[in-house]
């Protein structure tokens, strides 16, 4: 470890905190919550001028309360009213609407990751309520299962589109998504109310149940959720998709105490549970690119059987089929907030947490050679049980320096542990009939520990009347261990560490009219499985991690513009984001991958949103993007790069115009995209995907006043069809192992939707 750069930032943050403010003459109030980044302001309105400005409040981009204009990332805010309309039935859902923002296919209907300017999984930072949760073992490139967050439980999700890693650490090279959930309100006079929602979609007839209250009095209050849902098989316009149901549930509790009128304390539990996820069969046949038969399936082939094709290269069929009987979540946080501490603070914030994902996967491989005259059957069968845990500490001060500065300085604290016990059973089978070796074998794929610490501090500095500097900094440290129970693998360790910057200007061109620049550093550590991870992959491949990796460090620039204004708002940007030690897949020998770094990678891309009010009770808008990546040592295209596409949409929302009929609202929307060919030299066709248009319609009334609802606060009646046209189209790949072996998964055909939401 560096203690030189570590001292000298945490003395550094301690003198800008602990300053003498006899010079503040001037306050800024910053709303925060509980942990210290959190509020769940909804949009406000002031006029300024002779115009309106629409004045939505957003968090995650400063870690506290900024308006988005005065914001100097780019941001993308889906609140909860566009939660609850848009018929999503999981996070990831969402982001398939929003500008280079989308959702990785993960091979499974119920599961993916976020995706964000073409980087994905681990390279995206998931936080909950401000705290991490990323998973070290996801399939491909690892990153947090969404589907274990209950959306009828969200607040708001916030996304910095973009790296952030001087306040947010390592795996914010691509973005942020901050998922907020639902908060106990403490208010002045006691108060109960209580939620429900059911639900119905056609695709893949799913029921879904959830319901919750708040509860609270002048000093305490808490919000309790809870949900359930069950998944048939999918329908696709290609008939139903193999091995695509799933059931999972979840319960909830938020719980607020006022110590006193500066002081608070708040405590968060969750727990998630799916079951029976399924994922489609991956399949290959590649004559071009023969299997070495040695290799396969984790080495377990011993000499002198199958004498006569041992060691030798023919065409063989694989399918790979993966079950998760079980993926359990539970959260649980401890949050403090004081205002004003001392004089020269103005708020201070701390909270612990613990995150624990408990993974139960099943893994059936057939492999087929090609031989003429003879049925070879080569069938492993791994179980791996794999439990990740994140223990964190969050602590966090603001203070106002002078009359021109804003400190924001803190420290991240985490601990990871992955460990999961494995049974590989291989099984050898002559005519389909005849065994004739078995072998089991029982190890640790993983059994690693990582540690960070890190330090931030930012800056905000009101240069004139119109533009403000952020100036931010970050030091932090890492240390890995692996002590796998494998002949493959020997013990191993390293330590890590990193310094990144970022200075963000906005000029405030009008009042309605922002624009901004970028130009900052970021890093990702190599995660557990990509350094320390032995063991079976699909179609009979083995995976092998790599403990010489190097860390991905990312130099970012931005321009861009934001405007709110009484009918549009939006933002325009155009971004460079280049990557060093960029961490992809490579094959080798006998059966295998491994990770290696890629000598650099550039993306670049542009991404614009438009909201329009039109006259009367009209709205349109158009969110569009397009990134591209490219090897810059090689000039090929990197993997996992969506093309040019487009969400375009039209809303109408009744003002009262009709007195016979309930307020009612209805929407059309369409998302075009281009085909997508550039793929690596090194992938088939297989990897490349077709364009496509996909519409959508929805509606909904208000049914409170009718005299079956006449006790509730608010009722709405939801109808919806996804996929209008039943047009058969597949999400774009992430990876492609070899052969015909992609994560790409067909989309759901036509689906209708119903449902119902209610709250008294």
């Amino acid at each position: 470890m560096n203690m030189n750069k570590f001292s000298s930032l945490a003395v550094l943050l301690f003198v800008m905190n602990a300053s003498d403010v006899a010079a503040a003459e001037k306050t800024i109030e910053k709303g925060l919550d509980e942990h210290g980044n959190q509020t769940s302001s909804a949009a406000e309105s002031a006029a300024e001028g002779d115009g309106i400005v629409i004045r939505e409040m957003v968090i995650t981009g400063t870690r506290y309360e900024t308006e988005v204009l005065d914001n100097p990332v780019s941001l993308t805010v889906i609140d909860q009213q566009t939660i609850q309309r848009s018929g999503a039935r999981n996070i990831g859902d969402l982001f398939s609407h929003e500008a280079n923002i989308d959702i990785g296919p993960e091979g499974t209907p119920w599961n993916g990751k976020a995706r964000i300017r073409g980087l994905y999984g681990d390279r995206v930072l998931i936080l909950i309520d401000g705290e991490r949760y990323n998973s070290h073992v996801g399939a491909t490139y690892g990153g947090a299962e969404l589907s274990t967050i209950d959306i009828e439980q969200v607040e708001r999700i916030e996304i910095i589109r973009g790296p952030s890693s001087v306040l947010y650490g390592s795996a914010a090279v691509g973005g942020v998504v901050n998922i907020i959930t639902r908060k106990a309100q403490i208010r002045d006079e006691p108060y109960t109310e209580l939620r429900a929602a059911v639900s119905y979609d056609s695709v893949n007839q799913m029921p879904k149940v959830s319901a919750g209250m708040n509860v609270g009095d002048g000093k305490m209050a808490f919000n309790l959720g809870a949900s359930w849902r069950s998944a048939e098989g999918l329908d696709t316009p290609a008939g139903e998709l193999p091995h695509s149901s799933f059931k999972d549930s979840g319960i909830s509790l938020d719980l607020k105490y006022l110590i006193s009128e500066q002081e608070s304390l708040r405590l968060a539990w969750q727990y998630s549970l799916a079951t029976d996820v399924e994922t489609p069969p991956f399949s290959m046949f590649d004559p071009e690119a023969s299997i070495p038969l040695e290799g396969m399936p984790v080495e377990l082939i011993p000499e002198g059987i199958l004498n006569s094709i041992y060691g030798v290269q023919i065409p063989a069929w694989a399918e790979t089929t993966i079950t998760q009987p079980s993926v359990e979540r539970k959260k649980f946080s401890l949050a403090y907030k004081i205002e004003d501490p001392y004089p020269w603070m103005q708020q201070l914030n701390a909270s612990v947490y613990l995150n624990r994902v408990n993974h139960d996967v099943f893994m059936y491989t057939n492999i087929e050679p090609v031989i003429e005259g003879v049925t070879v059957n080569i069938i492993p069968q791994a179980d791996i049980s794999m439990s990740i845990d994140t223990l964190g500490l969050n602590i966090q001060g603001m203070s106002m320096l002078g009359s021109k500065h804003f400190i924001t300085s803190g420290l991240d604290v985490f601990h990871d542990k992955a460990y999961g016990p494995s049974q590989t059973v291989t099984d050898i089978i002559i005519y389909n009939l005849i065994p004739v070796y078995t072998v089991s074998v029982g190890e640790d794929p993983l059994n690693g520990t990582l540690d960070s610490v890190g330090l931030y501090i930012q800056d905000e500095i009101s240069l004139s009347e119109k533009l403000t500097a952020f100036v931010g900094g970050r030091y932090e440290f890492f240390r890995t261990n692996n002590n796998p129970d494998s002949d493959q693998l020997a013990a191993a360790s390293s330590s890590d560490d990193a310094i990144t910057g970022a200075l963000g200007l906005v000029y405030r061109l009008a009042p309605s009219v922002s624009l901004v620049a970028n130009i900052g550093t970021a890093f990702r550590m190599p995660t557990l499985k990509e350094r320390y991870y032995y063991g079976a992959g699909a179609g009979g491949l083995v995976m092998v991690g790599n403990p010489t990796l190097e860390a991905e460090e990312s130099f970012n620039t931005e321009f861009g513009a934001k405007f709110s204004s009484s009918r549009l708002h939006g933002d325009f940007a155009v971004f460079r984001n280049e990557i060093d030690n960029l961490i992809l897949f490579e094959s080798i020998p006998q059966g295998k991958i491994t990770f290696k770094n890629l000598g650099k990678a550039e993306l670049l891309g542009a991404e614009l949103n438009l909201h329009y009010s039109m006259r009367d009770s009209w709205t349109s808008f158009l969110k569009m993007a397009y990134t591209q990546g490219e090897d810059m040592k090689e000039g090929d295209p990197i993997e996992a790069i969506p093309p040019l596409g487009a969400d375009l949409g039209l809303r109408y929302e009744d003002q009262g115009k009709f007195d016979s009929l309930p307020p009612f609202w209805s929407e059309l929307t369409a998302s075009v995209y281009d085909h997508q060919h550039r793929i690596p030299s090194d992938w088939t066709d297989a990897g490349k995907t077709s364009g496509f248009s996909v519409y959508n319609l929805q509606a909904g009334m208000d049914v409170s006043k009718l005299s079956l609802f006449k006790d509730m606060k608010t009722a709405e009646l939801r109808f919806g069809i996804k996929n209008l046209t039943d047009k058969l189209y597949t999400t774009f790949p992430v990876i492609l192992f070899t052969g015909d072996i992609t994560d790409r998964l067909t989309q759901p055909g036509r689906n209708f939707q119903v449902s119902l939401r209610a709250n008294w």
